[in-house]
C-alpha cells in the first residue's frame, strides 16, 4: 500500500520533543485507494492510535490531516477522457460511464444508500456540465 506521511521534521536535539503544534499529513492515493477494500484498510490505518502519534509516545496529535488523491488509474483515465472529448470521439462517454460505475461500486460498498446516491448525483452533475 502506498502512503506518504508529510510532516516538518522535528528538532532531534537530545531531550527535545516534537512540536505538538506541527501538522502531520497522511496522503493516500493510487493503489492504496484502488477499491472499497483498500479504502477500508486506509480507514483502519488512519484511525489507529499508532499512526496518530507523531512522537512515538502516548501523546496524541491534534493537528492531523488526511488527503485522498485519485484511485489507481483514475488520473490517467481522466486525462485520456479529456483527449477523447477534445477530438470529439464518441467513446469518451462510455469510458466516463465505466469510471462512474467503478466509483459507484466503491460508494455502494462504503456508504449508506442515501450517501452513495448523493455522491453519484454530484458525480453526474459534475460530468453533465462537461457533456455540454
Amino acid at each position: 500500500m502506498s502512503a506518504e506521511i508529510l510532516t516538518k521534521a522535528p528538532d532531534k536535539a537530545p531531550g527535545r520533543r516534537a512540536d505538538p503544534s506541527a501538522w502531520v499529513v497522511h496522503k493516500f492515493g493510487g493503489s492504496s485507494v484502488a477499491d472499497a477494500r483498500c479504502f477500508e484498510r486506509v480507514a483502519s490505518i488512519v484511525e489507529s492510535p499508532s499512526l496518530l502519534s507523531a512522537t512515538g509516545t502516548s501523546d496524541m496529535r491534534s493537528r492531523v490531516a488526511v488527503v485522498l488523491s485519485a484511485c489507481k488509474g483514475a488520473t490517467d483515465e481522466l486525462l485520456e477522457l479529456v483527449t477523447l472529448a477534445e477530438r470529439q470521439e464518441p467513446s469518451w462517454r462510455a469510458r466516463l460511464g465505466q469510471l462512474r460505475d467503478r466509483h459507484a461500486g466503491i460508494a455502494a460498498a462504503l456508504l449508506a444508500a442515501g450517501e452513495a446516491q448523493q455522491y453519484l448525483a454530484e458525480f453526474d452533475r459534475d460530468s453533465s456540465e462537461k457533456k455540454k
